[in-house]
């Protein structure tokens, strides 16, 4: 029993580094928008479309870079919990068992996802009517 518990709980914590891949993406997209922004922030492109490449760009970075902080944090948390604790644990997700900053890295995370989600329409918008 306590060789399936250890196997589980390596098995959160590989989780937990293949689920940073998706964020650590995110935020390479999230610098290139802001980099796209800069170099063509006084060309010929609508003021709109560079408005929604800053807002986009710095939304993504921001909730991006807090993702893989309460990641981190997260997988922080398994590594040091012991056995039993691991066992009697009733919340699966260990974002949830973050505290103080680190939970509030998880909230503005889950923000941002909401953020670029809404933010998607009027990127498609402006960049039909540049």
């Amino acid at each position: 029993l306590v060789q399936v518990a250890e196997k589980n709980l390596a098995a959160d914590i590989a989780a937990m580094e293949s689920k940073a891949a998706i964020p650590f993406a995110l935020l390479c997209v999230g610098l290139g928008q802001l980099c796209v922004c800069s170099a063509f922030w006084h060309a010929t492109c609508d003021r709109p479309l560079g408005w929604w490449l800053f807002a986009d760009g710095l939304t993504t970075c921001l909730g991006m870079s807090s993702a893989l902080i309460s990641l981190w944090k997260a997988r922080s948390l398994a590594n040091n919990v012991d056995l039993k604790t691991y066992l009697l644990r009733v919340e699966k997700d260990w974002t949830k068992s973050l505290e103080g900053s680190f939970k509030i890295a998880a909230k503005l995370s889950d923000a941002g996802d909401v953020a670029i989600v809404l933010l998607f329409l009027p990127g498609c918008y402006f960049w039909y009517t540049a």
